[in-house]
C-alpha cells in the first residue's frame, strides 16, 4: 500500500499538469507510483518531457503501480488526509475521507 496526502496529490497534479501542459479536457499519461530503497518515485512523461517527484521515505517492500492520470484529478485536495493506493485483482483501490465520509 502506498500512503499520500490529498494535498500533496494537489501538488503533483498541478506541477505535472502544467509541465505537460495537461489541460482540464485532456485525459493526460499515466503515472507511476514506484517505491524501492530509495523512498517513493511518482512520475509521469509524454513525448517531450518526462517529470519525476522523490520521497525518501524507508520502505519495507517494493510496489510498483500505474494509475491513469484522472487519478490525481478525483483524489486531490487541499488538507493533510491521507490517501490510501493499493493494487487488488488488477486494479488500482483509491481510499480516502472527504469530510469525514470515505
Amino acid at each position: 500500500m502506498i500512503t499520500l496526502s490529498r494535498s500533496l496529490i494537489r501538488e503533483l497534479k498541478t506541477v505535472f499538469s502544467r509541465g505537460l501542459g495537461i489541460t482540464s479536457r485532456q485525459t493526460g499519461p499515466p503515472v507511476e507510483f514506484l517505491v524501492d530503497k530509495d523512498g517513493l518515485r511518482i512520475r509521469t512523461q509524454n513525448q517531450q518531457i518526462a517529470l519525476e517527484y522523490c520521497l525518501p521515505l524507508e520502505a519495507l517492500e517494493s510496489q510498483h503501480l500505474v494509475s491513469p492520470f484522472g487519478l490525481l484529478r478525483c483524489c486531490h485536495g487541499v488538507k493533510s488526509d491521507q490517501v490510501q493506493l493499493q493494487v487488488e485483482n488488477d486494479k488500482i483501490r483509491a481510499e480516502w475521507q472527504d469530510a469525514g465520509i470515505p
